[in-house]
């Protein structure tokens, strides 16, 4: 298709945009057409959100459909205009944004395209509740990938009431079992066939579009022994061109239009600050957790799909807390010293990204830990259950500190305050405890509504770093289409800080 097509084709997408006079070929005002057709879909976007949190659930289906129509309209009068002259501009405003955020990040300027070989496991990191550091990392990425897509069929669908509706439908008792059985027995996950109305092409065991980009990064990790942000970004971009049959999300389309202007990370980044940096960061902390690149190399990955501050500020506090738990700590006191961080780095200093940020983050943190005590479905609606920041890493760390909570409470009725383990509550469960408190509170999580994939995502991940393994039910791995390739991929990754 050639430029004028697509500008005709795109302006007749955004219903808004004047059409040029037929064989108009000015790159410029293609250019012009494409950043139009962004900041609309942009603005699409913000306005579901919006009827979302009004409940307004069917303007909002419909405001996300125009949104995905401008973007894809975006995308396609991008890659229309790859010519020499588009991708030279475009080139050099990108460059511009980059040394200005080069200047900000920390080490070597081609931190981007080379090759980051993880150290040895951490000798500090405690083997509390009888697991090593190795095992609570393989635990976190399997936990993050398997709840991911246990989220998949429901994600998305903001009405609690349906959610509900459909847990009854789904809790029915069957013929010579009872209602309470048949209720203790099952919840929303792997709910076949998928529910999403977003998701309509999506069967029942795939990963939801977050879960997709965890093992986009899980894969490069493990096949390349380390990060490197431009190997990953071909594998990026190369699975999502023509053939991928799912949802790209709103970050993703905007590296593929990067992507098609020439650039490389990490101006490849979407302007974009979503649950994306905080779903996927499993794989990376586990291979990095420890070692005195973690936040840089988290802000690195982050940047090459997300290039903005905010998203780098929040992907770094999401990679604390779980690199806390994986060293061994209680939840709590890893949320505290988080917070702690965070205020340190306000004051100059320290590790973390944005420090112009770090005070914000900390107190949305803080509320968290303040709702500890609150059930999880009550402290939703306070915290919210959209795709954005701040509760887009509030509410699954609220998850995890309410079941440890709730365990401390069954140890004190027990009597058992006095217990073997420095950490957690958590650690001291049983195989079968651990595996119940999984599988509730990811159930919980999907209950709640909105963007619960991604939430499950970074839930899955801390309880799986917290219980181990083992705590996620064989039968969840099985029914996850990707499960076995997790697997084999969190042993990689695994691996390749054995032989550091």
């Amino acid at each position: 298709m050639g430029v004028h097509s697509v500008v005709v084709a795109s302006a007749a997408a955004s219903n808004s945009v004047a059409t040029p006079a037929p064989g108009a070929t000015d790159v410029a005002k293609g250019r012009q057409l494409v950043e139009q057709l962004e900041r609309q879909a942009m603005e699409a976007h913000e306005q579901a959100q919006a009827l979302n949190k009004q409940g307004r659930f069917e303007e909002a289906q419909a405001k996300y459909a125009e949104m995905r129509r401008l973007d894809a309209a975006a995308l396609e009068a991008t890659q229309a205009l790859g010519c020499p002259s588009c991708a030279q501009a475009a080139a050099a405003a990108a460059a511009s944004r980059a040394d200005a955020q080069q200047q900000q990040q920390p080490g070597d300027p081609q931190l981007y395209q080379q090759l980051h070989t993880p150290s040895a496991w951490p000798v500090a990191a405690s083997a509390t509740g009888g697991l090593s550091i190795a095992q609570r990392a393989a635990g976190a990425i399997i936990g993050c990938c398997v709840a991911d897509a246990a989220a998949t069929p429901v994600q998305w669908i903001y009405d609690v009431a349906k959610l509900q509706q459909l847990l009854h439908q789904r809790q029915r008792p069957t013929s010579g079992a009872s209602a309470a059985a048949s209720a203790g027995s099952v919840g929303l996950e792997f709910f076949d066939p998928v529910q999403s109305s977003f998701l309509p092409m999506y069967t029942t065991g795939r990963n939801s579009p977050y879960g997709e980009q965890t093992l986009l990064l899980l894969r490069s990790l493990a096949e390349q022994a380390g990060l490197h942000c431009g190997r990953y970004a071909e594998l990026y971009g190369a699975s999502y061109s023509s053939g991928f049959d799912g949802y790209m999300n709103a970050s993703t389309v905007a590296f593929l239009r990067n992507r098609a202007r020439g650039l490389q990370p990490p101006a490849t980044g979407a302007e974009d600050q979503q649950a994306d940096c905080v779903a996927r960061l499993a794989p990376l902390v586990a291979m990095y957790a420890g070692d005195e690149c973690l936040m840089r190399l988290v802000e690195a990955a982050t940047r090459t799909t997300q290039n903005t501050d905010a998203a780098a500020a929040w992907g770094c506090a999401g990679a604390a807390v779980l690199e806390r738990l994986l060293m061994g700590q209680a939840a709590e006191q890893a949320v505290r010293e988080t917070v702690q961080e965070l205020q340190q780095q306000h004051n100059g200093g320290g590790r973390m990204p944005q420090p112009e940020l770090s005070a914000a983050i900390a107190g949305h943190l803080e509320k968290a830990l303040q709702l500890q005590q609150t059930p999880h479905a009550d402290a939703m609606q306070e915290l919210g259950r959209n795709c954005h920041m701040p509760n887009a890493l509030q509410t699954p760390i609220h998850a995890v500190l309410h079941h440890e909570w709730l365990a401390a409470q069954q140890q004190q009725q027990q009597q058992q305050a006095d217990s073997s383990s420095a950490g957690s509550p958590l650690h001291d469960l049983s195989l079968q405890a651990k595996q119940r408190v999984f599988v509730t509170a990811i159930r919980e999580v999907m209950l709640a509504g909105g963007c619960c994939a991604s939430r499950a995502s970074y839930a899955g991940a801390c309880f799986g770093a917290v219980l181990g393994p083992e705590a996620v039910p064989q039968s969840w791995v099985e029914r996850c289409d990707a499960g076995s390739d997790v697997q084999a991929w969190a042993a990689a990754v695994c691996g390749a800080r054995e032989v550091a």
